[in-house]
This record gives structure tokens, sequence and C-alpha cells, in this order.
């Protein structure tokens, strides 16, 4: 996920960074868990919605020019603000999840 080689380390190196990922992934669930107000992201979803934004910030890299146009701080800002309030007010996440919040 976060790691994608491993072999390198021993095996107490390897399932210190897979314990490290997971408490990465459990934290910015969480988090998201409680930004979300209006209870679109449920028990079969958070997990989910934590992978796009890891992928979202995973493969920046991969396109983003910090000397381009739009300099970090501004990209930061879009990055959140779409992520969080979508393009369509009111439509974010209405395709995923039909119910409103379950136990999460």
């Amino acid at each position: 996920m976060l790691i994608h080689d491993l072999s390198f380390l021993n095996e107490d190196e390897q399932q210190a960074i897979k314990d490290l990922e997971r408490q990465l992934v459990d934290s910015v669930t969480d988090l998201l868990v409680r930004l979300d107000a209006e209870g679109r992201i449920v028990k079969r979803t958070k997990k989910v919605y934590t992978m796009i934004l890891f992928g979202i910030i995973n493969f920046t890299y991969t396109w983003y020019d910090p000397k381009g146009a739009i300099g970090p701080q501004e990209f930061a800002d879009m990055a959140v603000e779409l992520f969080l309030q979508g393009f369509a007010p009111g439509m974010a996440g209405k395709a995923a999840t039909t119910t409103r919040r379950e136990k999460v």
C-alpha cells in the first residue's frame, strides 16, 4: 500500500512498517469519519474513502510541478476542498451510499 517492497528488511522491520501503515490508515479513517458531518461515510465505505485520499496523495509526484502555475499551498487547498466538498454541492457521496450513518 504505502511501501511496495519490504523484501530488503528483516521480518521484524517488515512487521513494524506494516503496523505503522495500519496505524496511519486507521488514523486517517477516523479523521475522515469525524469530518463527515452529513454521515456519508458508512462502515462499508470508510476504507474506500481513505484509500481514495491516499491514491490522490500518493500519485501527485508523477505529474505535479511545484514550479508550475499552481503553487504548493494552492494545490494543497484545492486537493482538500475537492476531497472534502466535491464539485457539485450536495451531491458528494450520494452515488456511493444510499443510507446515512451506520456504526463505523
